[in-house]
């Protein structure tokens, strides 16, 4: 996912991953006889390098399989800091 690729390129010297556990769904694909997962979780534990107790969590998702929309694909980024948030609609683009 391009943003695990955005936190590894924003937290670059600040904290590292200490901690990644992944999940999946599976019942589409497969029934359709394609060998992969409909979409796939996971849930990063982030540690700050110049204080180790301090520690934060980031949740990633990618899916395969969505219902019918307005766009091809839903692609939304939210990231929340103790000093603001940051939300991105990447599927719209500024287009309505």
């Amino acid at each position: 996912s391009h943003h695990i690729d955005w936190s590894e390129w924003t937290l670059a010297g600040l904290c590292k991953p200490v901690r990644v556990t992944g999940t999946a769904s599976t019942g589409v694909a497969h029934s359709k006889e394609i060998p992969a997962e409909d979409s796939i979780t996971l849930t990063v534990q982030w540690q700050h390098l110049k204080d180790p107790s301090k520690l934060g969590c980031a949740v990633y998702t990618s899916s395969w399989v969505a219902p019918k929309s307005d766009v091809h694909s839903q692609q939304r980024f939210f990231y929340m800091g103790s000093k603001g948030e940051v939300h991105v609609d990447q599927a719209h683009r500024g287009y309505t």
